[in-house]
């Protein structure tokens, strides 16, 4: 399975706007707080189309990671102009995650249908969103379960726990370790709260060490809910 692991370059990686990315990627993935890193890709240059394809993403991962509604209106405003663009340049894995995360937000059957789809065959890939590495397999659990196919779901999920491990990836072994947890405590069988308990500590390690204070506190307010 080592030959199969890759990482994608997706467009949004390429043009002159590149260079704020890796800024932007530190921010969304580690920053205690979301203002600031809505600011960093606010200032991703939207006066064209590229900075509006960078942006998308960026927000998208941004309103999952902080659970925020104003942040998925964003990433819906940025796809609608990625959309009107056109064009090849824009139909790629990077875009792809940002609808389907979206569709998740807004519970869309068939935008999360197309987005599975389009994503399946990044299965043991790193996508590129901007700089910010995003396991496919990872994507596919969460828009696995938010289609109902819970076993497609930890098939998934066990995937990207695997490849993260193997590639040194820790934040996205922690956020795939948190949503995991999510799925395993609403699943509620033999042996998942187990399950949730040893993920919850991986995460909360990860965060721990990497300063990923949103994590920390989304695991938390988790592990308080099950044991309430």
């Amino acid at each position: 399975m080592a030959n199969r692991r890759s990482i994608e370059i997706a467009p949004s990686t390429q043009g002159s706007s590149a260079s704020l990315i890796p800024f932007t990627a530190f921010i969304t993935l580690l920053v205690e707080d979301a203002e600031e890193a809505r600011e960093a890709l606010t200032e991703v240059p939207l006066i064209s189309m590229m900075g509006i394809a960078l942006a998308a993403p960026g927000f998208a991962l941004l309103a999952a990671y902080y659970d925020l509604d104003e942040d998925f209106e964003i990433t819906r405003k940025r796809l609608v102009e990625v959309e009107s663009a056109g064009g090849p340049i824009f139909r790629n894995k990077a875009v792809d995650i940002a609808r389907g995360f979206l569709a998740i937000h807004e519970c869309d059957i068939p935008g999360m249908t197309t987005a599975y789809e389009s994503l399946n065959a990044s299965r043991q890939t790193m996508l590129l969103v901007g700089s910010v590495p995003v396991s496919g397999d990872y994507s596919l659990g969460m828009l696995a379960h938010g289609l109902g196919n819970t076993d497609d779901a930890v098939t998934h999920f066990e995937e990207a726990l695997e490849f993260c491990t193997n590639a040194g990836y820790r934040p996205e072994l922690g956020w795939t370790s948190f949503d995991y947890a999510e799925l395993l405590i609403e699943r509620n069988e033999d042996g998942d709260r187990e399950k949730v308990t040893e993920l919850q500590d991986e995460a909360i390690t990860i965060a721990t060490d990497l300063g990923m204070k949103p994590l920390i506190a989304r695991v938390l307010a988790q592990r308080e809910i099950l044991q309430s």
